[in-house]
């Protein structure tokens, strides 16, 4: 039996970037560190956009928002929907800006016009603006006599809808709390080199970290342990101050092989936050028994795997699946692929031309079967051909997810042949509505980052549109715009779970 002191230590860009962190942990801004975000969004209603109030001097809407805290050292009014006039307590905005995706509008306003408690902000003059079909909390009223009365039970000039406009603020401060995890650290691992590992105990484990905290911030550590690769609350502890984990723990410290550590970060000041600059986790491991000598690993070859920072559900073996790749000739579609990047852009060509593109029903609920049962003339849109994509690729087996672009719905897929995430735009597309294709530089696939960095950085000409017919490709140019944002639905498992669907396919 030996004895080992170990240290890890996370510092580095890489090393945050592969935590779990909450939406309120900012891990970008100064990479290597970790604090709270820089911005809060403030919003009441769903961003479910149905129905629009158009507004005129004498059609007002009224949103009001509540704060805890006025403080705030920049200040966003955003709207789905352009208003001529937004006012702020009182205070007209000089300038309102159509944002470059979509319908949204935001107004740069200074920060000493909120105030603690109830904001009323006020929109007329024309334009127009979006109503979400919520009925609470009920902070949105209609004006039409030019803000003399205010209707707080219907929200659209026919006085039939109930809801709440769609008005948010962006505040530049920063949120209450949130939490940075470090992946499952393999104690086993760190004391051998060996594809077999030895069984181990514990006899001390520490955190030592570099923080800043001013006045009125926090960051507390904690600490928790098991015996498999990834959290059960069977298999697992709870979580404890780095020193009592080993202390009447419901885990005995002989069957924690995997920890983890947890930093929550907390402020009481909007305008100050604490900042994780480094982490060293050290503990003392024995090991219990070497592993005989007659068993000899003939073959060790581990991925890295490729973490994210937040979670993301994946749609399991099911029988909607099965359905799916036994109903179409998805594995026939495919088989003449020689590897795996050609049987993507085959998939990819089957599902575009399921259906001519842009017809019909163009709210269908993000299920394939539900999709490619309809009408060819009644299947929907980008979006449709996007989840299509997706479900079929999960059918064969393949990993892939929905991707929202600026207007338009793409696919990403993962290639184990080239061990990334590649965009697949299953169409309808371009001048030719029933061509599809795949983004490349330089010879070699892209995934939707790399596009929207190329496009970012003026390189939208280098990179190319690659259709299946090599005289339909072409540099992307403007049609980079697309790729100025982007969402990713964090889960793919749409096929079982309708709900909480994407409202509005996303916009």
């Amino acid at each position: 039996m030996t004895t080992k002191q170990i240290t890890i230590g996370y510092e580095s860009k890489e090393d945050f970037e592969s935590a779990r962190c909450d939406l309120t942990i900012d891990t970008t801004t100064s990479p290597g560190t970790a604090r709270l975000s820089p911005s809060v969004l403030v919003q009441d209603e769903i961003g479910d956009g149905l129905q629009k109030v158009l507004l005129s001097d004498t059609v007002r809407a009224k949103k009001e928002l509540i704060l805890e805290s006025a403080k705030a050292t920049w200040v966003q009014v955003i709207t789905f929907g352009g208003p001529s006039k937004i006012s702020i307590n009182g205070h007209e905005a000089e300038q309102i800006t159509h944002q470059e995706d979509g319908g949204w509008h935001h107004a740069d306003v200074p920060a000493d016009w909120l105030r603690p408690g109830v904001n009323e902000i006020v929109l007329w003059g024309g334009g127009e603006l979006w109503i979400s079909p919520s009925f609470s909390p009920n902070r949105s009223a209609l004006s039409t006599d030019g803000g003399r009365t205010w209707d707080y039970a219907h929200v659209n000039a026919e006085a039939t809808l109930d809801g709440e406009y769609m008005v948010k603020l962006r505040l530049g401060r920063h949120p209450r709390g949130g939490s940075i995890t470090s992946v499952p650290i393999d104690l086993a691992g760190e004391i051998s080199d060996s594809p077999i590992a030895s069984r181990i105990a514990i006899s001390a484990i520490a955190i030592d970290a570099n923080t800043d905290e001013p006045n009125g911030t926090q960051i507390i550590f904690a600490i928790r342990g098991g015996s498999t690769p990834a959290y059960t609350p069977q298999e697992w502890s709870g979580w404890h101050r780095p020193n009592k984990l080993l202390d009447g723990n419901t885990i005995a410290p002989d069957r924690i092989r995997y920890v983890q550590w947890r930093a929550c970060l907390s402020s009481e000041r909007p305008l100050q936050t604490p900042v994780l600059h480094s982490v060293a986790f050290s503990a003392k491991i024995e090991s219990l028994e070497p592993p005989p000598d007659e068993i000899e690993a003939q073959r060790f070859d581990n991925e890295t795997i490729v973490r994210g920072g937040v979670d993301f559900v994946y749609q399991p073996p099911s029988d909607k699946l099965n359905d799916l790749r036994t109903r179409w000739p998805l594995e026939y579609a495919v088989q003449s692929g020689r590897d795996e990047l050609e049987k993507f852009k085959l998939l990819r060509e089957w599902v575009c031309h399921q259906w001519p593109g842009w017809t019909g029903h163009r709210d269908r609920q993000w299920d394939a079967i539900d999709i490619l049962s309809a009408p060819v003339d009644d299947r929907g849109m980008c979006v449709h051909f996007g989840l299509v994509f997706v479900q079929c690729a999960l059918a064969l087996g393949y990993t892939a997810r929905s991707v929202i672009l600026n207007h338009h719905f793409i696919a990403e897929i993962w290639s184990n042949q080239l061990k990334k995430w590649i965009c697949m735009d299953a169409g309808p597309g371009g001048k030719n509505r029933d061509r599809s294709h795949h983004y490349e530089l330089d010879g070699v696939a892209l995934n939707t980052l790399e596009v929207h960095t190329a496009c970012r950085r003026g390189e939208s000409d280098k990179a190319q549109r690659v259709a299946p017919n090599p005289a339909d490709s072409e540099p992307m140019g403007t049609l980079g715009e697309n790729f100025c944002r982007f969402l990713i639905p964090m889960r793919n498992n749409y096929l079982d779970v309708q709900n909480p669907c994407e409202r509005s396919h996303g916009c």
